[in-house]
């Protein structure tokens, strides 16, 4: 029988003191770990996610994510947006840059198409299905003289493409109102706007920047930059309201527009021909209207053609078949009113049966993000009604 030799009393303990050490550097460093992996989820639960995949972008990628790399919404190769940068991330809009598909206006499939260098930006911050989340997301073409309009873009909480600012929920807020001073075709009386009024607004729509403007009828009111003036024209054809800086000079219906910078609303209801000159280059029902009630075979000047054609470097989206978005470049004359100068200009035209409308923004670029919520507010407020019921969405003293 082999002997056992005894280990000396100290050896003994200092083995057991490195063997407790060992334990208690494996625990504590597994502790570290679960630390840091805490503090990673609790990072991750704070930031916003960029929707979820739900509804028509359920078999996309990269939503119900922070930050995602790449967005896809499971449809076509135009619905995909990779190498995406994020300039900002958990303020109220959220804005980035990638790579993605581009189809020329006016073309079909994906002959023409190549890709460009999109913005995205993601909006409406809010909660959906208990999670904090951009719940719109939107991307455009910059190198092609688009820009962000918030109007057409995927509600990335519902899964649903949405033309128009969301209706469902509405706030209420109060907003300052400039009266405009008024031409009018005929006598009447006269009214002044109270100097606030409450209206209903998509929560998501920023008003900081802006206040109303109003004509002395009270037939139109519109968006436009807080501290500027405005001049207004009311006849059986309808309202014209103009909002310029207080460097213009003007009166009712003649403003000398020195810096090429104004917001201009008209809803045109009265005369026909004056409608459908207005919207025929954008609607082709309007030109049709056009052919049928004024073209004279052999009338120089009564085509088609001639009243009607597209503006030559203007860009043109199909929102609706009844509503049309319209970029003028710099230096491009179209539908904006002023355009052709230095100031970029957009705007939207409405074609209804009464009466067709256009709301145009031309600013510096400095200050084209103000014409994000003036468009969002047309669309929201003045969708080719009739004149007298146009303020719809202002709630009365009182309510």
């Amino acid at each position: 029988m082999s002997s056992i030799k005894k280990l000396p009393t100290i050896l003994i303990l200092t083995i057991a003191l490195v063997a407790g050490l060992g334990t208690v550097a494996i625990v504590a460093e597994r502790s570290r770990i679960d630390s840091l992996q805490q503090q990673i989820g609790k990072l991750r639960s704070d930031q916003p996610l960029l929707g979820r995949l739900v509804g028509d972008f359920r078999y996309g990628s990269g939503f119900g994510l922070p930050r995602p790399a790449a967005i896809f919404n499971g449809g076509d190769p135009t619905g995909r947006v990779a190498g995406i940068r994020w300039l900002s991330w958990g303020g109220p809009t959220a804005v980035g840059t990638g790579e993605a598909v581009w189809v020329p206006a006016g073309t079909e499939g994906m002959r023409h198409a190549k890709f460009e260098r999109a913005t995205v930006v993601a909006f409406n911050l809010g909660t959906c299905a208990k999670h904090l989340m951009y719940q719109s997301v939107e991307w455009y073409f910059p190198s092609e003289g688009e820009s962000f309009d918030g109007l057409q873009f995927e509600d990335v909480c519902t899964g649903a493409y949405v033309v128009g600012p969301p209706r469902a929920r509405t706030v209420v807020r109060t907003v300052p109102v400039t009266t405009c001073p008024t031409e009018f075709s005929a006598s009447g009386s006269t009214l002044n706007l109270p100097r606030s009024i409450k209206v209903l607004v998509p929560p998501s729509l920023d008003m900081s920047g802006v206040e109303l403007y109003g004509d002395q009828a009270n037939f139109g009111l519109t968006l436009g930059p807080k501290g500027w003036k405005c001049s207004a024209s009311s006849s059986s054809s309808g309202i014209w309201i103009q909002i310029y800086p207080p460097s213009e000079h003007g009166s009712a219906n003649s403003v000398r527009l020195i810096h090429g910078a104004a917001i201009t609303m008209n809803l045109d209801g009265g005369c026909y021909e004056c409608r459908l000159s207005i919207v025929c280059p954008y609607f082709a029902g309007a030109r049709r209207a056009w052919a049928e009630a004024y073209y004279v075979p052999g009338k120089a000047g009564s085509s088609v053609a001639a009243n009607c054609s597209a503006r030559r470097g203007e860009l043109v989206t199909r929102l609706r078949p009844d509503l049309a978005h319209f970029t003028d470049p710099p230096g491009v004359s179209g539908g904006g009113l002023p355009s052709g100068g230095l100031n970029p200009s957009v705007g939207l035209m409405y074609f209804g049966p009464y009466p067709d409308a256009m709301l145009s923004c031309t600013l510096p670029v400095a200050q084209s993000g103000l014409c994000v919520p003036i468009l969002r507010w047309f669309v929201f407020t003045n969708q080719g009604a009739n004149p007298s019921t146009v303020s719809h969405g202002v709630l009365r003293t009182g309510q």
